[in-house]
């Protein structure tokens, strides 16, 4: 029997250097926009793909955000899996490049603080992010979030098509684990200020 892995059922896979170093992904990712820029994207598709009557309006903006998050959970997937793996100079080098912009953006008045602040997760997921990821990043978990993610595509993209009539808990849950995902992987890279 073939052992099942992220990449097999993954059209994005990532490059080979971000395969060894999973921490290059989660840093692109989070050079192209701020935590709470994110958050705010994944709350509006929510509420996008919730109406029957709010569509989105640029696709190609979405399929772009959707792709980010799959490759940002194929690498959040690879951190758990190669714990033993040193990422430090990775985590240094963007750590002082994310105290450096964060401070000059609110200095500026042109970045929030609360977009660097952590709101989706507990005191203990902020103490042991790493073994939080690894409870939410299962194979499993991600087979759902992938299909709920298509879900909230697909009803983003057509009239008439809503993801309201899908249980409420599941929509809740899988919301909540997308942002703690990234939450969680933006506290493993910038550390908590």
């Amino acid at each position: 029997m073939k052992e099942y892995k992220f990449e097999y059922s993954c059209p994005l896979l990532l490059s080979n250097d971000r395969q060894l170093n999973p921490y290059l992904e989660v840093e692109d990712f989070f050079n192209g926009a701020s935590l709470g820029y994110y958050r705010g994207e994944l709350r509006s598709w929510f509420r996008i793909a919730m109406s029957e009557n709010r569509k989105v309006k640029n696709h190609s903006e979405m399929i772009y955000f959707h792709n980010q998050l799959i490759q940002l959970f194929h690498a959040g997937y690879l951190i758990t899996v190669n714990t033993n793996t040193d990422y430090t100079e990775t985590i240094e080098r963007f750590r002082e490049w994310f105290k450096k912009i964060r401070h000059l953006k609110i200095d500026e008045g042109t970045g929030i603080d609360g977009n660097y602040e952590i709101h989706f997760l507990s005191d203990d997921e902020k103490t042991n992010p790493l073994l939080h990821l690894k409870n939410i990043l299962t194979l499993g978990r991600i087979s759902e979030i992938r299909f709920g993610l298509q879900e909230w595509q697909y009803c983003s993209f057509n009239s008439k098509s809503t993801i309201a009539t899908m249980d409420c808990e599941y929509l809740t849950d899988l919301l909540n684990d997308m942002g703690k995902v990234m939450e969680i992987l933006f506290l493993l890279l910038a550390g908590d200020e």
